[in-house]
Order: C-alpha cells, then sequence, then structure tokens
C-alpha cells in the first residue's frame, strides 16, 4: 500500500525502486515538505513543485536524490531526502550572497570549475546562454561555478564583467577542480576474463575531469588508445587497448555501462567511447533482444583489423561490417 492508503505504481522515471521501496520514499519526501518544511506542494513526472517558494526550492527533480536513495537502505531514505533537500536550501541562500560580488572576478575565480555535460541537456538550457568547448561527439566541457552545496553553470554575461577569454577560464576551472578534488584509480578484473578496467569512483561529482589528463596516466592509454565509459559523474571506466581481446571486452561495455547509466546518481551518458589521439571518438551500439548491435566507425573498425591480423592467436582472419556488427 501507498502512502495515503493506495496502491503504489512506481513510475517509469523511478524504475530502479521496487514497490515497497517507492512508498518509502513517497513519504520521506512527503514528510520533509508537509512535515519538516510545512509546505503544501505537487509532484509530477519525478518533480516536486512547492505551491510556495521561501527557500528558493521550485521545480526540484528527484531522479538524483531517489537514486541516492536506492543505493542505500530503506531505513535511511528520509535522511538522504532530508540532507539534499537542505542542501537545496542552503545554495538559494549562498547564491544571494554570492550576487554581491560576481561581478570581481578576484573573489570569484576560486569558485570556478569544469564539468562534462551531454548537449542534449545543455539544450534545454540554452547553449548560448552558457561557455562551453567540445569534448566529444555528444559531450561539452562547460564552465560552471563550484559552490559548496551546489554546481551551476557560468553566464556568458558574468565573463564580459570579468574581460576574460574563455581559454584563460578553462585553465582556471581544470585547476581548481584537479586542486580540490581527488581521482583515485583501481584496477578491477573482468568477470571470466583476464582482462581488467581502470575505474575511478569519486564521492563528488567531477570523475569525468581525470578525462582531462588521460594522457598524464601512461598505463590508462593502450597501443591502440582505450575504450572509456563515463555512466556518472561519479565514475569513469577506462580499459586500454593493446590486442583483439578488445573485440571481447568492449561487449561487456555495451552490457555494464546502461546498468551503470541507471544505477548510479548524476547520470551522464550511456554512449562508450575510443580515446585515441587525443579525442574521444562515439562507438555507436545499439540492444536489439538479447544481443547488441554495433556500429564501429570506419577507423575504429581498421583498428580492430589491425589487431586481429597481428593477434598470432587468431590467425589473418579480419572483421568485416557493413552496417551493423552483433557482439
Amino acid at each position: 500500500m501507498g502512502l495515503f492508503g493506495k496502491k503504489v505504481i512506481v513510475p517509469e522515471w523511478a524504475a530502479f525502486f521496487a514497490e515497497k521501496e517507492y512508498a518509502v520514499f513517497l513519504k520521506a519526501v512527503d514528510s520533509y515538505f508537509k512535515g519538516k518544511l510545512k509546505l503544501k506542494y505537487e509532484m509530477e513526472d519525478g518533480v516536486v513543485k512547492p505551491e510556495e517558494n521561501p527557500y528558493g526550492l521550485s521545480n526540484l527533480g528527484l531522479m538524483n536524490v531517489a537514486r541516492m536513495c536506492h543505493q542505500g537502505k530503506v531505513a535511511e531514505y528520509s535522511r538522504i531526502v532530508e540532507y539534499h533537500f537542505n542542501l537545496i536550501k542552503e545554495s538559494s541562500v549562498f547564491k544571494m550572497e554570492f550576487k554581491k560580488i560576481e561581478k570581481d572576478f578576484d573573489q570569484v575565480k576560486k569558485y570556478l570549475a569544469v564539468r562534462i555535460y551531454e548537449y542534449g541537456y545543455l539544450e534545454t538550457v540554452g547553449m548560448d546562454k552558457v561557455i562551453s568547448r567540445s569534448f566529444a561527439d555528444d559531450l561539452c566541457a562547460v564552465l560552471v561555478y563550484d559552490f559548496p552545496t551546489v554546481v551551476e553553470t557560468v553566464s556568458v554575461d558574468n565573463r564580459a564583467c570579468w574581460d576574460k577569454s574563455p581559454e584563460e577560464l578553462f585553465a582556471i576551472g581544470i585547476e581548481n577542480v584537479r586542486k580540490n578534488y581527488r581521482f583515485t584509480l583501481k584496477t578491477v578484473g573482468l568477470e571470466q576474463s583476464k582482462d581488467n578496467v581502470r575505474i575511478c569512483e569519486t564521492e563528488h561529482m567531477f570523475a569525468p575531469n581525470l578525462l582531462f589528463d588521460i594522457r598524464e596516466h601512461l598505463d590508462l592509454i593502450g597501443t591502440s588508445g582505450s575504450l572509456v565509459a563515463i555512466p556518472s559523474r561519479s565514475l569513469v571506466v577506462i580499459y586500454p587497448i593493446n590486442d583483439i581481446a578488445v573485440s571481447l571486452v568492449i561487449n561487456r561495455f555495451f552490457n555494464f555501462v546502461p546498468n551503470m547509466f541507471v544505477k548510479y546518481p548524476g547520470s551522464l551518458t550511456k554512449n562508450v567511447y575510443w580515446y585515441k589521439d587525443n579525442s574521444f571518438t562515439k562507438l555507436p551500439y545499439e540492444p536489439v533482444g538479447d544481443q547488441v548491435k554495433f556500429f564501429p566507425p570506419q577507423a575504429f573498425l581498421d583498428e580492430l583489423n589491425r589487431l586481429a591480423s597481428a593477434d598470432q592467436h587468431t590467425g589473418s582472419g579480419s572483421i568485416n561490417c557493413d552496417s551493423a556488427h552483433p557482439v
């Protein structure tokens, strides 16, 4: 039974919840807004809309806090929900004070950071309103403020006040993240395989920034580059490509990356990329029943064929692909 004695129907956006988990989550949200804040609200398609707005709370998405709850214990849902929305309240108060100094570059530069976003997300914000540069086929790096409790994009109007070039601002933002956060790599073995992947899993939401420095980590790059997945802002998975074993490993990526995208808060992209020669190329794939169809770019297919020919254990056969390669 649900919050008001009715049967709970888990919506599509929260499909990772079991019915009972979702009911507890709804109760935690209701207890926070109606119980703690004494605010009436409406909930629609994963968004909370308080009728009043005394704390800067408006159209609050539930996806991230729901995923955080799902990763924790059911008994902790109320605490997780309260902590999450308290941070949003605190950030609202902080930003009101920040407005007083936002034109003074010497005071605000310590808050600058760079974060990776999907173009699709930024199109809803307005690409003309943010300061960005391309990172991969469907990803871009964006200049943001890294406030104590929230990350917020820097507007083009702010940059005009500072008289700083985008290159200067991006350099400062990348260095600030590099200085303020830890990026720890660990090696994880793949099941039923002798291959290992390198994983950077963080408590903060800047894990993808590790990729700005991938050239500094020679152990992350194979002779033919690397497979890279960024399912979440707190998770990066990298596989150095050295031989034709990548043709099996990539299948594992196509299976676990979508699951991680759903499981982890701060989801970023289900896509898998090939890093080589300082660029990230998307490797398109599509689940079809129990299989996955892979649509490799010609350059990647050529690299696979070269590795297959060089591998002593596979002979001189090559991998052919007209439109889609089932893996």
